[in-house]
């Protein structure tokens, strides 16, 4: 092959060429990197937006209700995100976008719910939401356990891991051998004894005053046994509290009404006024016309001047649009008490709803208070009178049962039997049974 000689003018060419040539090629390296790097992360943070499971204790979505702690990413809009919880109306609120009901819905139709409510404030479709539950309602463990109460739930929690958290089935006999020996801690379970007993006649004081919140009654009736016991331990300052109480929010939502009650009056008055003027002027434009109809005549006659016409053409004119203004304000009045309207219908629905989520909570503090007395006035009574725990009246002579009540969407609930296997869901009350076992003769 003949070499080809070339001149330094060619070389100089080819030189740059070259550099061109490795210029490009290191671009397109560094934008293929970028690119990498970009799906790279893009990838990684969809990854760690991926929900954890929805589900708790059945292979259907688990649906949220009130309690429910759920953490929202909206995907590369972090004023968005935030960790709620639903409130008692069902509903969570976030950052720039409001309220949204989330009670009673899976992930995904909350996702969907959040998505539609940022189509809707800001026109952007298409937005990648989503939903994860981080703390869950509370189950409740009552009846013949050592220690009743509440306590956090976990995903796949059974009856028997249930019975761990409340300190396993009680054993009344060894306790109260266990407090005849110790006189300070018998002592100190005593008291523990009468602040729970005001406590669980407080409850059901409170629930009496909740009852009369929900019936719409003018005053509390407190149960007679309630009255009497209060009064007999010289607490009768527990009764007057749910009266001031009862006083104070029925007077709050009699003075939130009555403000929406006057700014309705204003409205009523702007629009009746405005029909008013607006029907006087529809009487008044065709007359006015009749006589504008008269000048135009005797300006074509040459006995007015047409400035007079042009004058009673600009009043017909500003009358029509003073006319179509009010017309505008009857119905923009209309509008806005329309929502005055829904807004008193809110808040006494919000008031109804958390005085029936307050019932709830309530009766659940009730009987777990109940639980927690029986079980203290089965060790407090007959303190070293007892045999000692040889058998008798030991667990293992006992037949243990297991209820559970579970509360459903629709707020009723049901009550169902129960194993030591039984997977429980968020907001089980777990009642655990307890009966001597009956003995052969």
């Amino acid at each position: 092959m003949r070499a080809v000689l070339k001149s330094p003018a060619q070389i100089s060419v080819i030189g740059t060429k070259a550099v061109k040539i490795r210029s490009v090629a290191a671009f397109r390296g560094i934008r293929l990197t970028c690119v990498a790097w970009f799906r790279a992360t893009v990838l990684s943070a969809t990854l760690a937006l991926t929900p954890l499971t929805f589900s708790v204790a059945s292979a259907e979505a688990y649906r949220a209700m009130s309690g429910d702690t759920l953490r929202v990413d909206v995907f590369l809009s972090p004023e968005h995100s935030a960790e709620v919880r639903i409130d008692d109306a069902g509903d969570i609120t976030l950052p720039a976008i409001g309220r949204v009901h989330a009670s009673g819905l899976t992930a995904e139709e909350i996702e969907n719910a959040i998505r539609q409510k940022l189509t809707s404030l800001s026109d952007i479709s298409g937005v990648r939401v989503v939903v994860s539950v981080t703390e869950y309602r509370p189950i409740f463990v009552l009846g013949f356990v050592s220690n009743p109460g509440r306590f956090p739930y976990s995903p796949r929690t059974t009856v028997l891991q249930a019975l761990a958290l409340a300190s396993g089935i009680g054993n009344p006999v060894m306790r109260r051998n266990a407090l005849a020996n110790n006189p300070a801690d018998l002592v100190d379970r005593q008291a523990n004894y009468q602040v729970q007993t005001l406590q669980y006649w407080s409850a059901l004081a409170r629930r009496a005053r909740l009852i009369a919140e929900q019936s719409g009654t003018d005053a509390i009736a407190f149960p007679a046994d309630i009255v009497d016991q209060l009064k007999s331990t010289g607490r009768q300052s527990v009764l007057q509290r749910e009266k001031e109480v009862f006083n104070a929010r029925k007077q709050s939502l009699a003075d939130s009404l009555e403000v929406i009650e006057s700014q309705r009056k204003v409205v009523q008055q702007e629009i009746a006024s405005s029909k008013i003027y607006a029907d006087d002027v529809g009487r008044s434009v065709p007359e006015i016309q009749k006589e504008l109809d008269n000048l135009t005549a005797l300006r074509n006659k040459g006995l007015t001047r047409q400035i007079e016409v042009l004058s009673v053409q600009r009043y017909v004119s500003e009358l029509q649009q003073q006319r179509q203004q009010s017309i505008l304000t009857v119905t923009r009045s209309g509008r806005e008490l329309n929502d005055l309207d829904k807004q008193a219908a809110g808040l006494a629905s919000q008031r109804q709803a958390e005085v029936a989520q307050a019932l709830v909570d309530t009766e659940t503090e009730i009987a777990t208070l109940k639980a927690r007395l029986d079980n203290q006035s089965k060790l407090l009574v007959g303190v070293g009178t007892l045999p000692t725990a040889t058998g008798v009246g030991d667990e293992s002579e006992m037949a243990i049962t297991y209820k559970i009540v579970r509360l459903k969407i629709d707020g009723a609930a049901t009550t169902m039997a129960a194993d030591e296997n039984t997977l429980l869901v968020p907001g089980d009350v777990l009642e655990v049974v307890g009966q001597a076992a009956a003995h052969g003769g």
